[in-house]
């Protein structure tokens, strides 16, 4: 039988640990989080990773296996990384180089992760299955510590829900990042990431699950590696050069191309244009600059129409069906008065067209006469210049 101190000192006890057990913050969960991840040294898990752009209604997402092993000496990513996607693509970084692996045409593309060849991960929506918060654990803390930005707690029988609220600037005016922490394991089982534009919202959502610790090893790793390279064929990666990008010259006669007038269905071909100056606009739908030319192009054909300028799109990266049913809406919507020919890559591929917009200012007698990569509001000047160049 308890005398009465100790059982005073007992009850204190229990009501201490019981009642009053501090409650946890977003940081201390965030810290137990990074604390739970710097004991391992390897995670591997499968993902399901889906993302949204701001123009675009459709949500793509990819299924991939993931295993990343931290080393603290990589400058580059901050340890190995290998993925496979439910398409098939491979990716292995050995922390010296990226492996891409093509299994349908074995082939291996190698680049030099320490010379800015990184593309094959940081270049593809797909590379983003990476961004867990494993091979950087401090990244996440740093953040929530960030005075500027809000952070607050939710949770429920399983979870706590943690929101990183980044401040508004002139171009976003939501910034979010929601974070699902399992509360007896400490790790992190969802992320989602928004962006707010105007009415327009993008978003990253990563879904994972099999999370296993420290069952990855390197030489596992480099075994597989080694066994495709035994038997496929494989290409150090040479990065483009200025004249990989250079369009058809002025001067040279415009190549001959076909496509589908989408708004009226009817067969299109360039002779139809002869004795005419004719501005092509390669172009799609999703791309950004591709769309902040719109307004300028049609400024361009109300200024000049009178004039027997034609401007006219030529569209080969929506051919998808559902791109197609998209269509209609998107031309609706930035009013698009001029024709939207629907074409394919090889038409692309003899205009030696690389990046979008591409433009192309071809006179009268089918002679290129300018062209211009991407958009700016300089090009919007130059190309308005060109044209009047020609009609004067």
């Amino acid at each position: 039988m308890l005398k009465l101190p100790a059982l005073i000192l007992t009850l204190c006890s229990v009501f201490l640990t019981g009642f009053i057990q501090p409650k946890k913050t977003p940081l201390d969960v965030l810290l137990w989080v990074k604390n739970k991840y710097v004991k391992h040294k390897s995670i591997s898990y499968s993902i399901l990773y889906r993302q949204k752009f701001f123009l675009g209604d459709d949500t793509m997402q990819w299924k991939a296996k993931c295993q990343l092993i931290r080393d603290t000496t990589d400058s580059v990513f901050g340890g190995r990384i290998w993925y496979k996607t439910s398409d098939g693509s491979e990716i292995y970084y050995n922390l010296k180089q990226v492996f891409a692996i093509d299994h349908p045409k074995k082939h291996i593309d190698v680049y030099n992760a320490h010379q800015n060849q990184t593309g094959p991960i940081t270049g593809n929506i797909s590379g983003n299955i990476i961004r867990i918060n494993f091979l950087k654990p401090d990244k996440l803390l740093n953040q929530a510590l960030d005075k500027n930005n809000l952070l607050t707690m939710d949770s429920d029988k399983t979870h706590y829900l943690i929101a990183i609220q980044y401040p508004p600037n002139e171009i976003f005016s939501n910034k979010k990042l929601m974070i699902w922490v399992d509360k007896k394991t400490g790790i992190i089982e969802k992320q989602k990431y928004y962006i707010k534009k105007e009415s327009k919202e993008q978003y990253s959502e990563w879904i994972l699950n099999n999370i296993r610790f420290d069952k990855s090893s390197y030489k596992g790793l480099d075994k597989s590696l080694n066994k495709y390279i035994l038997t496929y064929s494989y290409k150090l990666y040479m990065p483009p050069s200025e004249k990989d990008f250079e369009l058809l010259p002025n001067g040279a006669q415009a190549p001959a191309f076909t496509g589908i007038h989408f708004q009226n269905s009817q067969l299109v071909s360039l002779d139809q244009y002869k004795g005419k100056l004719l501005l092509l606009d390669f172009s799609y739908m999703s791309c950004a600059p591709c769309v902040e030319a719109i307004p300028h192009l049609l400024n361009l054909r109300k200024d000049f129409e009178n004039k027997n300028f034609v401007v006219i799109a030529l569209n080969s990266n929506d051919n998808r069906e559902s791109h197609l049913k998209r269509l209609p809406g998107f031309i609706n919507k930035h009013s698009i008065s001029y024709p939207m020919i629907m074409t394919n890559r090889t038409v692309d591929s003899i205009y030696k067209v690389k990046v979008y917009p591409s433009f192309y200012l071809i006179d009268k007698n089918g002679k290129i006469v300018y062209s211009n990569l991407g958009f700016s509001t300089v090009v919007a000047d130059t190309l308005r210049a060109a044209i009047k160049r020609q009609l004067d």
